[in-house]
């Protein structure tokens, strides 16, 4: 072909289309698309693309550059080489199907669907900006989009770009109808070849090369990069988590390993642990008494006692209860439940939701960040209202059970709280032991009027009583009387035998042959005898008849 140059495009124009067949079979899916370069000079078309666009495609629009329109292109092999389409030279893109019938070399391939009754074929460089285009349609131009296709081919013929005096015709961009006309399909030789070339990999420095421990930004600049080991990133300076060896390597510094991501400093109100942790900064709580197996119905009597050893109010949010040998039940306090210093606070099954087992089990109190502030360890069976308390540095069964107060240590059936005072410290003479929690307490008598005269103040009621004299120091009682031995005072003799009378009895003098007392004792007898007779008349005789019947017999 003699040297010439067509419009745009610098000079490769699209040369000839073969859609393939309209009949069924093979022959419809061998298509192929060749591109001229037109002008006296090699053209790189690396990247070079054609695109199809089907019939429903308006011409004159921009809307080509999707990636469904993709039809092939001409790639580099790699970076470093480019694609250069010799002056005068065709370059080849070719249907897989057409391929394996005439095993045929092409520069690009591509799966057949170009549709031979109307289309559109669009030459891009690799910049997507459009090179040639070429359109047919089944009636000769398309004069209402302003692109006058050329009539589609007939079967088994390519539409072919025109030649004057060997060159190749293109009257304008648009002009199809003027510019194309049917041929016989011929395949020519690829005028396509390979040339490499020295990339500046580093633009902003005085070498080609990127050098050791160095990376290529966006930009083509080129950095140290302080992090070696993490690949495909340029870290210009050490990450935030992160920590860089002497060998150029980082890694993720984490300061607190036990919490959920990277942090890079200990957080507020967090301290770090003997393990290395981070954990709350909590006040020294203490779990001190669980009841397992309240007296009567367990629900809503159960309790699990807490104690405030610090200084100040802690605010349970941040603790929680495991409950069960192997910690099965996480409880959580209710939100703003408050304990303040040196309080004992009791919380009850039916305000926590929680069941302690009457057999075996047992509650560890534990910070939100895992620190174990209290372990009751495993009890056992425990009698009804037997609580589990933490007394004297050791936990045991107590019967005494103290929710929200001090606990106490169990006591026996047959002792008395009285007995276990005695190996306790005398209280002051100012002070009596409580017989409810066995303390001593001070006598409030600073308020109290003083005892009147002939009176003490009881040690047990703290009251005024009288004085009790002894019977040396009191008036001797008379002849018919007694002194009480109850209340001290002479009370009158009665006579056990003979009842009282409203009616002065006479003396009787007695004589040696008639006592008048044995007549008057007489006389009071058959009075009392018939008496009893009248009153008792009826089971007399039901008694007599019974006895005659006994004898009759």
């Amino acid at each position: 072909m003699p040297v010439a140059s067509a419009e745009g495009g610098g000079g490769v124009v699209i040369a000839q289309m073969y859609p393939g067949t309209t009949t069924s079979g093979a022959g419809k899916d061998q298509e192929f698309i060749e591109i001229f370069n037109n002008s006296d000079e090699a053209i790189n078309v690396s990247d070079w693309c054609i695109r199809y666009m089907p019939a429903s495609y308006m011409p004159g629009t921009d809307d080509i550059a999707g990636d469904e329109s993709l039809l092939a292109c001409l790639t580099k092999p790699n970076e470093g080489t480019d694609l250069w389409l010799s002056a005068g030279s065709y370059a080849t893109f070719m249907s897989n199907e057409m391929r394996d019938v005439i095993k045929s070399q092409a520069d690009a391939y591509f799966d057949a669907g170009i549709y031979y009754v109307r289309g559109y074929i669009i030459l891009v460089d690799s910049n997507n900006k459009v090179v040639d285009k070429l359109g047919w349609d089944i009636n000769n131009g398309r004069s209402d989009t302003g692109w006058n296709a050329i009539e589609r081919a007939a079967v088994g013929m390519s539409l072919k770009r025109k030649t004057s005096d060997f060159l190749f015709v293109k009257t304008s961009d648009n002009s199809n109808n003027e510019d194309f006309e049917q041929a016989e399909p011929f395949l020519h030789v690829s005028g396509i070849y390979e040339e490499e070339y020295v990339v500046d990999l580093c633009l902003n420095l005085d070498t080609l090369e990127i050098p050791s421990g160095y990376k290529q930004d966006s930009d083509g600049n080129c950095y140290e990069d302080l992090c070696l080991n993490i690949e495909d990133d340029l870290n210009i300076t050490v990450p935030v988590g992160h920590y860089r060896d002497l060998e150029g390597n980082c890694y993720e510094y984490d300061e607190c390993a036990n919490l959920e991501g990277i942090q890079d400093t200990v957080p507020e109100f967090m301290i770090r642990d003997g393990a290395n942790d981070c954990v709350l900064e909590y006040s020294p709580l203490e779990l001190t008494e669980i009841l397992p197996n309240a007296i009567g119905s367990d629900s809503g009597n159960e309790f699990i006692e807490i104690y405030n050893a610090g200084k100040t109010s802690v605010d349970l949010t941040f603790y929680i209860l495991k409950i069960g040998i192997g910690s099965e039940k996480i409880i959580s306090f209710p939100v703003g439940s408050i304990i303040g210093p040196g309080e004992y606070m009791a919380f009850s099954d039916s305000e926590l939701k929680f069941t302690l087992v009457n057999s075996s089990s047992k509650v560890v109190l534990t910070a939100v960040g895992g620190k174990i502030f209290g372990d009751t360890g495993v009890y056992d069976n425990p009698d009804d209202g037997e609580s589990w308390a933490y007394i004297n540095g050791k936990w045991e069964y107590t019967n005494r059970p103290t929710p929200d107060l001090p606990n106490l240590k169990s006591i026996g059936v047959e002792e008395s709280i009285t007995d276990e005072s005695s190996a306790l410290k005398p209280c002051n003479a100012d002070q009596f032991r409580n017989p409810e929690t066995n303390r001593c307490k001070k006598y409030e008598v600073s308020s109290l009027k003083p005892c009147a005269e002939g009176q003490y103040r009881s040690a047990e009621t703290n009251r005024c009583r009288k004085v009790t004299l002894t019977s040396s120091t009191l008036k001797p009682c008379e002849d018919n009387q007694y002194r009480s031995p109850e209340t001290n005072r002479c009370r009158k003799k009665v006579n056990d035998t003979v009842p009282s009378a409203d009616y002065k009895v006479e003396p009787i003098k007695d004589s040696a042959t008639t006592f008048a007392g044995w007549w008057a004792l007489g006389g009071v007898g058959a009075v009392a005898v018939g008496y009893a007779a009248w009153e008792w008349r009826r089971e007399i005789a039901g008694l007599w008849g019974k006895l005659l019947g006994i004898f009759r017999k």
